[in-house]
């Protein structure tokens, strides 16, 4: 995932994510997420990733878990708009995936992210202050 783009200029704290500093990105087929808000519904095997450390008292810097978020086929989870979330931890093991191991323990990421709106499919979006912008080429007309 660290090869695809990364949608902010800096990681910036979450206060939803464990007061962590995160860095989103996408792959390639969920690519409108760079339009932010205007996103809309992201296509089926979009997937996007959110990678976490801390910062502590004593200025050590410690990895936290990985969140992932991916569109499966329609009517895989109606109650997450067909997003499976799973989180890992720094170490490898899995803390919880949507209709999979642990899936009770990813259940507050589908009640947080409900919140998000349909309108933007369950999505949040880098915050302004950190977002980046990206020059898309205008496709070329057909000749």
């Amino acid at each position: 995932y660290q090869t695809w783009r990364r949608y902010n200029s800096a990681p910036y704290p979450s206060a939803t994510h464990g007061r962590r500093f995160v860095s989103n990105y996408a792959n390639p087929r969920a690519k409108a997420y760079g339009r932010f808000p205007q996103a809309g519904t992201l296509p089926l095997g979009s997937v996007l990733i959110k990678d976490s450390f801390e910062v502590t008292a004593r200025g050590d810097v410690v990895t936290g878990p990985l969140s992932i978020m991916e569109k499966m086929p329609t009517g895989f989870n109606p109650d997450s708009r067909d997003w499976r979330y799973t989180q890992i931890m720094p170490g490898g093991e899995i803390f919880g995936t949507t209709l999979g191991e642990n899936a009770d323990r990813v259940g507050f990421c589908i009640a947080c992210h409900r919140a998000a709106g349909e309108a933007n499919d369950h999505l949040y979006f880098v915050p302004k202050k950190y977002r980046r912008q990206f020059f898309e080429a205008p496709a070329k007309p057909a000749q």
